[in-house]
């Protein structure tokens, strides 16, 4: 198709706008979303008729995505503009979704998620005239989706099937709108199900996004095995149509939203999503930066396992190109850098994601990302003693958490008012929220979280005096630090064990050497500041 399009543009024919159509297609098939991009951009200069614009202004707006989504919006816009002037309800359905869909991946969720909803609301509303004017359109510049909706609506079928639900439920999914997600997603699966066998026009992916929606419910509500359930169901949704960079999409939620908070002594199979991941990232090279998302899948892992340079080093990179979903990454940058005593490079990045700091509304980045961010601004603050600061943040988080309904992160929660009111010198009542995060990170299981509140609580009840009680947790502790693979949070159980030891007048020095050499190797200098504290001089 590119060469006879070659050709026909070189003679001035009109029809190297069908062959450069079909070349663009031939690049989707490829994945090489680019090319493609690129094809489509050639046809829409030889072309005039209004309405072929319009959708060929929509595919290109589609296909820059990934890669370019400002521009996308662009596109879409002017998609959008031609159906106004042109009359043509469907592109201007779908134009306006998918200016909210490409708006989101942009990073401009306060905007996009609100047009998505308009545009499936209005997709909703069409009816089989309105599809049966997508027959004087070529069948080549018309968006999947929309065709799929052509042959539903002219088949005599009447099922509604609305081919961008399922993407609205993700996107509620992820900015943590967890009720609407569910009620969306459950309600886009039951409808494409509906719809009958022979003529089912539903595509995998649509069906994929419902099953990616519920898959985020079900971990943010901490139902691992369903969650781990519909991630899988989506995953083969998207490797029958071969939507690589979706499949490790798909992935890298599984990773970060069940595998890691929900199964984190699992290690194999933390790595096995890795491995997903880098392979569905490569084979979609066309259409992203592959090399984003790949570290995307990685960097969560790196900070747990302590490859912590790694991590910095793609926080400096995110850091000098934010754009987008940037603070995917960042979140555990942010981690390493207050743990590094980077404070100032830590601040940086929260108010770069969270330019409203603690006032940043639920939506303007993925639930996980901006719950991250807000537990790290706490500590931050607690670790300056600033108290009315730290207070702010931990009200922003309680927020966060009450208008999503994620229960998941409330044992956490549990932990900042234990340290808050640690620092506020009110040991009784810090012990009382550290016994309360470890009841609530027991069911369902959290390993980290049941870490750091047993680590908490031997800490607190050392300096009450009773370290038998003391000596258990922090046992525990260690234990669950070598199942999980976390060095940092070994060492740190070190250096309790090791405080511990001092009260009761037992030798330290082997938990002082095991611990400084971890936090040398990951230069964790605040760690190494309080082991050096505990070296008589």
């Amino acid at each position: 198709p590119d060469a006879v399009a070659h050709h026909l543009r070189q003679a001035g024919d009109s029809r190297a706008v069908e062959w450069l159509a079909k070349a663009g297609e031939r690049a989707i098939a490829a994945y090489s979303y680019v090319i493609a991009s690129q094809r489509y951009e050639a046809a829409l200069e030889l072309t005039t008729e209004a309405h072929e614009r319009g959708w060929i202004l929509h595919r290109i707006g589609l296909l820059l995505r990934y890669f370019d989504p400002g521009r996308g919006v662009q596109y879409l816009t002017e998609a959008r503009q031609a159906a106004e002037q042109t009359g043509d309800p469907v592109l201007r359905a779908f134009a306006i979704a998918d200016a909210g869909l490409v708006s989101c991946l942009g990073g401009e969720t306060l905007r996009g998620l609100p047009l998505l909803a308009e545009g499936v609301d209005l997709i909703d509303r069409l009816g089989p005239g309105d599809l049966e004017s997508l027959r004087n359109a070529r069948s080549k510049m018309i968006d999947p989706g929309a065709l799929a909706a052509l042959a539903r609506a002219t088949g005599g079928n009447e099922t509604s099937w609305n081919p961008r639900r399922g993407m609205y439920a993700l996107w509620l999914a992820m900015l943590g709108h967890l009720a609407d997600a569910r009620a969306v997603g459950e309600a886009a699966i039951a409808e494409s199900a509906a719809v009958p066998v022979p003529d089912n026009p539903v595509l995998p992916s649509p069906l994929a996004n419902a099953w990616k929606s519920l898959g985020l419910a079900y971990a943010y509500t901490g139902q691992a095995d369903d969650a781990d359930e519909a991630f899988s169901v989506a995953k083969d949704l998207h490797a029958s149509e071969h939507h690589y960079s979706q499949i490790a999409a798909a992935a890298i939620n599984q990773l970060r939203n069940v595998a890691l908070p929900l199964r984190t002594t699992d290690v194999e199979l933390r790595h096995r999503l890795i491995g997903v991941i880098e392979k569905s990232s490569a084979q979609s090279r066309g259409s992203l930066s592959a090399d984003d998302w790949i570290d995307f899948g990685r960097v969560p892992v790196q900070c747990l396992e302590g490859a912590w340079s790694n991590v910095r080093a793609i926080g400096d990179r995110m850091m000098l190109h934010f754009s987008g979903l940037s603070y995917v990454a960042l979140a555990d940058a942010c981690i390493v850098a207050r743990s590094q005593g980077r404070d100032g490079n830590a601040w940086d990045m929260i108010r770069l994601v969270l330019p409203d700091e603690s006032a940043s509304k639920l939506g303007q980045l993925q639930l996980w990302a901006g719950v991250q961010l807000q537990q790290v601004a706490v500590e931050l603050a607690l670790d300056a003693a600033n108290l009315p600061l730290a207070s702010e943040w931990i009200g922003a988080h309680e927020r966060w958490l009450d208008q999503s309904g994620a229960t998941v992160y409330r044992p956490h929660h549990e932990l900042l008012l234990a340290r808050y009111e640690r620092v506020a010198g009110r040991p009784e009542r810090a012990l009382a929220h550290a016994q309360r995060a470890l009841e609530l990170a027991l069911d369902p299981a959290q390993p980290l979280v049941i870490i750091a509140a047993r680590r908490m609580l031997g800490e607190l009840l050392t300096a009450s005096g009773r370290h038998a009680e003391a000596a258990d947790h922090l046992q525990q502790a260690l234990s669950l630090a070598d199942s999980c693979a976390a060095p940092f949070e070994r060492a740190l159980t070190l250096v309790a064990q090791a405080e511990l030891a001092i009260a009761t007048d037992d030798d330290p020095a082997p938990l002082i050497a095991e611990a400084r050499e971890i936090c040398e190797r990951l230069d964790a200098r605040p760690t190494l500041d309080r082991i050096n504290a505990l070296i008589p001089s």
